[in-house]
């Protein structure tokens, strides 16, 4: 990868990195002589884990989903923009990948199977967003040192009470009863939507959305995790919109260029846009079609139409989870170039790097075929060899 998108990455929000060794780091300076770690493996309490687009055409991957996880561990922590080895999580990947950093001795079996059902757990959520994070392992029903989930209690409150505003209804709406008990009722069921530790417990509802007994913690899941990403868009609004304006106001254009400088930069610049304005209607369309479903049950008793939504939700999860995660990074990297671009010392040069940028980053997944030869490449031993410097 790029030197300039590596740090696009390591500069993310938590919609597509986490930075375990940074939480690692914090747990050593405050409980230095009891540090509770994350992963049992050392090597992995050093990593930065990130979410990111790679086709399906990598070795062995018959998985649909746009977003992987990825396990980045920098070959020096302290310049983690320097490079360092990184694999696309499968149980089988991470098994040869532990092996060759322990140069072939084996590991403990108990400590393999712990991180590996961490890593799965992370492995199943499109996003690194906090609560998205936190919420996965209540349902996995996996315990994870507080200080990994970097979820402050006040704000958990905060993002809590806006699920359950959206949820309170819904429950109320599927039920289609009132009385004096429906609203313990409700805060019941909201409670154990949220974890979602016990199917059993909600089955009044999973019968009356019409979900199958057997999908429906992946299906609410999935749904919660949409209802969820309605709050986080509504953080990046402003900044895509000022970001939006600027793009669309000609001044900046007029800078002294080259003919060839300025073709150039305009194709970037039309690139972008129609990246950014495709990704746009995905997400208007998507809500569109949730917020027509969720009224029409919760106003109208349409049970159906949420129901038919509810069933295919868990790819729309992760279609918006990817976008979400393309949308902050570009607010990300404009708020880093707003200074070069906003102004008189705005140059032909800055924008043609800025775009450049936000090109590879709304693109195809920057050297694909490289990756994926490297990852389907074996030793003698039979392992993937990962020792490639994929950053």
């Amino acid at each position: 990868m790029e030197r300039e998108l590596l740090q696009l990455f390591l500069r993310s929000g938590p919609a597509r990195q986490y930075n375990v060794r940074m939480f690692t780091a914090k747990v050593r300076a405050e409980t230095p002589e009891t540090p509770e770690f994350l992963f049992r493996i050392p090597f992995l309490n050093e990593c930065i884990i990130f979410k990111t687009v790679i086709a399906s055409e990598h070795a062995g991957c018959t998985d649909r989903r746009p977003v992987r996880t990825l396990i980045y561990l920098p070959y020096d922590g302290m310049r983690p923009g320097d490079g360092g080895e990184s694999f696309v999580f499968s149980i089988g990947d991470f098994a040869s990948f532990v092996q060759f950093k322990s140069g072939g001795s084996s590991h403990d079996e108990i400590a393999l199977d712990h991180d590996q059902r961490l890593l799965s757990i992370l492995d199943t959520v499109p996003t690194m967003s906090p609560l998205i994070l936190a919420l996965a392992f209540e349902r996995a029903r996996t315990y994870v040192p507080q200080p990994y989930l970097d979820l402050p209690p006040e704000v958990r409150v905060k993002l809590i009470t806006f699920l359950k505003s959206r949820i309170r209804p819904l429950v109320v709406a599927a039920y289609d009863k009132a009385g004096a008990n429906i609203d313990r009722a409700v805060e019941f069921m909201v409670n154990r939507l949220l974890t979602l530790d016990d199917v059993r417990a909600i089955m009044p509802l999973v019968q009356a959305l019409r979900i199958p007994p057997m999908q429906a913690a992946e299906v609410l899941s999935a749904w919660i995790g949409l209802t969820y990403f309605e709050y986080e868009y509504s953080a990046l609004q402003n900044h895509l919109q000022e970001f939006s304006l600027w793009m669309a106001d000609p001044s900046w254009q007029r800078e002294p260029s080259s003919m060839k400088d300025r073709d150039f930069a305009m194709f970037l610049i039309k690139f972008v846009q129609k990246r950014l304005h495709d990704d746009w209607q995905r997400i208007v369309l998507l809500s569109r079609r949730y917020q027509e479903a969720y009224n029409g049950l919760v106003y109208n008793s349409e049970v159906k139409p949420f129901s038919d939504f509810l069933l295919e939700c868990r790819s729309m999860y992760w279609e918006m989870g990817d976008v979400l995660g393309r949308f902050e990074q570009t607010t990300h990297v404009w708020r880093r170039y707003k200074h070069q671009l906003v102004g008189r010392n705005c140059s032909i040069r800055a924008i043609i790097q800025f775009f450049s940028l936000l090109r590879t980053l709304h693109g195809p997944p920057p050297q694909l075929s490289q990756l994926t030869q490297q990852l389907a490449a074996t030793d003698e031993g039979g392992f993937v060899s990962l020792t490639a410097n994929l950053f």
